[in-house]
């Protein structure tokens, strides 16, 4: 707009959507790779953005591999479970 300030050089992106926000925890990531190759961090951001891609049943099914204590969560959760 006409009069309002220009963003600063390297400031943070405006989320508008998931896509957005998952981009920006790849950026992230990527500063803590570049610049403090011994954290952990960088690698825990990556993971975070690896299961915010997976569909629901596949991130469900890692966090928790019993099918029987899966079932029950999703079904204490009010999730309508497949037969």
């Amino acid at each position: 707009a006409p009069g309002a300030p220009a963003a600063a050089a390297g400031a943070p992106r405006a989320l508008r959507t998931r896509d957005d926000a998952i981009r920006q925890l790849e950026d992230i990531a990527d500063f803590f790779r570049r610049t403090e190759p011994h954290s952990p961090l960088a690698f825990t951001l990556d993971d975070a953005v690896r299961r915010a891609r997976m569909p629901l049943p596949d991130l469900l099914a890692e966090i928790l591999p019993d099918a029987g204590a899966r079932r029950a969560m999703l079904t204490t959760l009010g999730i309508r479970v497949p037969e």
